[in-house]
């Protein structure tokens, strides 16, 4: 992986990883999937005191609560991912430190794709936090794994996409609010 990113995505990555909005932007995106979770589990569990009954609407459940956290995921890594990319390389033109990096050995290529990366590894950090959760539920019945998985790389095909598209335009802008309504 040298060769792809060189040595800028092990400092982006350790620099990342020491960030307290990253900490807080995994808390803020485990607090608002679990309140779409609950939203849907009290709309969907109807409370009745037939335990057969309830049993038979698990599998119900289950497909309901994982379309939930699936369309959840799609729509707010995009959006996520938007956010994250959209100052990478103005941000370096703006603190001055761009034209230091280019004057390294590290090609240009090496840099784009360091912060491509590395910030694709958060999201990627997001998108795994959901796992355990839709275990459980898959416990319900109702859900493939091949629905799971599939979701999960259409997911993370989208989020490769719209990150790049981001980057693309951090390029090309300087200011980061430009490029999130571009």
């Amino acid at each position: 992986m040298e060769w792809l990113a060189g040595p800028f995505l092990d400092k982006e990555l350790r620099v990342s990883s020491r960030q307290k909005r990253n900490y807080l932007l995994r808390a803020i995106y485990v607090i608002t999937l679990l309140i779409f979770v609950a939203i849907t589990w009290i709309d969907v569990v109807k409370f009745n005191w037939n335990i057969t009954f309830q049993r038979s609407r698990l599998a119900e459940v289950g497909r309901t609560i994982t379309v939930t956290i699936v369309q959840f995921q799609f729509i707010a890594t995009q959006l996520i991912a938007v956010i994250l990319f959209c100052n990478s390389i103005s941000g370096e033109i703006n603190h001055r430190t761009l034209g230091v990096l280019l004057t390294t050995p590290v090609t240009s290529f090496q840099i784009v794709m360091g912060k491509l990366f590395s910030k694709l590894f958060q999201i990627l950090l997001l998108i795994s936090i959901s796992l355990p959760l839709l275990a459980i539920i898959r416990i319900f019945g109702g859900v493939s794994w091949d629905y799971i998985a599939t979701s999960l790389f259409i997911t993370l095909t989208a989020v490769i996409f719209s990150g790049s598209l981001s980057l693309f335009f951090s390029v090309l802008f300087r200011r980061s609010y430009i490029v999130i309504i571009v």
